[in-house]
């Protein structure tokens, strides 16, 4: 019994040998049984969104799979193909272009692929060839004008300062391409949107608001265009027309050698603006005068247009509102005198003649009293008769004074002859010498 046991152990280990080594052979037979094998599969889009236009590159991938060899291969084109749905795709308005194509690259995986239900699950996908993809993408979209849309009226005295404008005035709109094609359009082929009414009623005042745009069925806005446009509306008060009559011509000389000499003398001028400021204005408040500066040479003469503005004094509002249109007559003509001097300077005294004196009226001198020393005149003598002086041209002298000397006229008594000396720039001049009688 004791001989048996060693060879009995030995006889154990060389059986549990024997099946190692024949399940490795086992193995190594079933592997032998499964090949690879490839399939041309094409790209499908699943929910494709009809607003995009996005292609793919490449259209086709090479799948390669294991399968057993003893099956023959279910695989071809037709049944089988690599599906992208939404959460591959992705957003399409995020990254698709607008007006050009954008891309975008998705990595393939296992789950992409789709097989028919009747293929043996034994078969294994290897890889894909490319191992991505490219997706290039965009969107249908098309230019729209924003047309506005008003309700109600302004205040009494006033008037919509032109029409509102929107702030953009053009939007992209987005939409299948059919949707777009049925959209209404102006006469210049453009679509045009419309927006919600603006209110205008009892505005006196212009005013800015924000309104919505109102987008028909099927169709939304562009990425990034918002859902609001700006409305400026400007109001204004009612304006007109005016004439002022004879607003006077101004024109200016800088010499004074010369008087300009001009006609006509007056105009009209016709001015527009609110009619509150209009009923205001008066000839008084414009300057009128020539364009072009003046020739002011003597006898010189012109046809020079005019030109109009408001005095320095008149309000700025109505500098600001109401604008001068014309005038009429819109030119005047000027003619250049010479001006006269008022003052010709005194008149020259020749070299040669004597100066002629000036006469200045000397007080009357009063009779000298009688002293009491003096004899009187005895009762014999009777009055000398007063004689009559004829004054004679003044002679020079060699005196500075000039001398008028009186004589009697003919015939008088020579007892009664005066002689007088008077010194004509003397306040007073001597009194009289008179020879008296001698006494008896």
């Amino acid at each position: 019994m004791a001989s048996l046991r060693p060879d009995l152990t030995s006889n154990l280990s060389l059986a549990f040998a024997s099946i190692l080594i024949a399940f490795i052979i086992w193995l190594i037979a079933k592997s032998s049984d499964h090949i690879e094998r490839s399939v041309e599969a094409p790209i499908h889009f699943e929910m494709l969104p009809a607003y995009a236009d996005i292609d793919v590159d490449p259209s086709m991938v090479t799948i390669a799979f294991v399968m057993p060899a003893s099956r023959i291969n279910p695989l071809n084109s037709a049944n089988c193909q690599i599906v992208i749905g939404p959460e591959a795709l992705g957003n399409p308005k995020v990254w698709c272009g607008v007006d050009s194509p954008n891309e975008k690259t998705i990595a393939l995986t296992n789950q992409m692929v789709e097989l028919p239900e009747t293929i043996d699950r034994n078969i294994k996908i290897v890889n894909f060839s490319p191992s991505h993809i490219t997706l290039s993408g965009k969107l249908h979209t098309e230019e729209a004008a924003v047309a506005l849309r008003t309700q109600g009226q302004v205040a009494a005295g006033y008037r919509l300062d032109g029409e509102p404008i929107a702030e953009p005035g053009h939007v992209r709109l987005l939409a299948r391409p059919e949707a777009l094609a049925g959209l209404p359009r102006d006469a210049l082929g453009e679509i045009v949107i419309q927006t919600a009414p603006i209110d205008l009623t009892g505005r006196n005042r212009t005013f800015q608001a924000y309104v919505d745009l109102v987008l028909p069925e099927e169709v939304e806005l562009a990425p990034g265009v918002k859902p609001q446009v700006s409305v400026l509306a400007a109001i204004a008060e009612e304006t007109g027309q005016a004439t002022i009559p004879r607003a006077e011509i101004r024109v200016q000389t800088f010499s004074r050698s010369v008087e300009a000499h001009f006609e006509p003398r007056f105009t009209s001028v016709t001015v527009e603006g609110p009619l509150s400021l209009l009923r205001q204005l008066k000839r008084e408040d414009f300057l009128v005068t020539p364009k072009e500066a003046i020739d002011e040479t003597p006898d010189s003469e012109a046809e020079l247009a005019l030109e109009a503005k408001f005095q320095e004094e008149v309000a700025q509002r109505v500098r600001e509102t109401v604008r001068i249109l014309g005038l009429d007559p819109n030119s005047v003509r000027v003619r250049m005198v010479s001006q006269t001097p008022l003052d010709a300077g005194p008149t020259p005294t020749p070299a040669n003649s004597a100066p002629t004196p000036r006469m200045t009226p000397l007080p009357t001198p009063s009779p000298s009293p009688t002293p009491s020393s003096m004899l009187p005149l005895p009762a014999s003598l009777t009055p000398m008769p007063t004689p009559r002086l004829t004054p004679l041209a003044l002679e020079p002298r060699a005196s500075t004074s000039p001398t008028l000397s009186l004589l009697p006229l003919e015939g008088a008594d020579q007892a009664a002859e005066r002689e007088f000396d008077i010194n004509l720039f003397d306040p007073e001049p001597p009194a009289p010498r008179l020879p008296l009688a001698p006494l008896p």
